[in-house]
Order: C-alpha cells, then structure tokens, then sequence
C-alpha cells in the first residue's frame, strides 16, 4: 500500500528482500496447504509479493528498553493472536 493510499503521515519504507522482518525472526512462510486455503478465498499469492516468494510478515510487538534492548517479544504465525495489553503491561 502507498503512502497516499493509507493517508500515512509517517515515512513507510519497503522492503521487499524482507531484511528486516528476517532480522528480527519475524516472517512466517507458509505451507503449500496454507497458500492453497487462501488462494480459494480469493488471495493472491502471487501477484501480492515483491518477488517469488509467499513470505508473510507476522504481528509481533517488542519492548525495548533504554539500552535498545529487546527485553520481551510476543510473535505468533497466527495474525488473529496480538499480545494483549495486560501481557505488555506485565512486561515493562
């Protein structure tokens, strides 16, 4: 999505080698099984990624402390499952 699309009033970057989601551990590839379940949803695949490939980011939240250190991570493959707000508040 483009900034002007999204009225973003912030810079958004793309990266379409995925370095920074693989830096972090934070991309997911799914199974031919999975792709195929959302190709017949109307997902695709194909034509929705940057290269060859069905890589997909993941929700994830950090908290980072003052020395830019992650200190706690919540990812799941799941986009349905976010850590919740009592889960990050038990962690700063």
């Amino acid at each position: 999505m483009s900034a002007e699309k999204s009225e973003a009033e912030f810079t958004l970057i793309f990266d379409k080698d995925y370095i920074t989601p693989n830096a972090f551990d934070v991309i997911f590839k799914p199974i031919l099984s999975q792709t195929k379940k959302h190709s017949f949803i109307g997902a695709d695949f194909e034509n929705a990624h940057s290269n060859e490939t069905t890589l997909l980011p993941v929700s994830t939240t950090f908290i980072i402390n003052r020395e830019d250190v992650i200190v706690w991570h919540h990812f799941e493959h799941s986009y349905k499952e976010r850590a919740s707000v009592q889960d990050i508040l038990n962690h700063l």
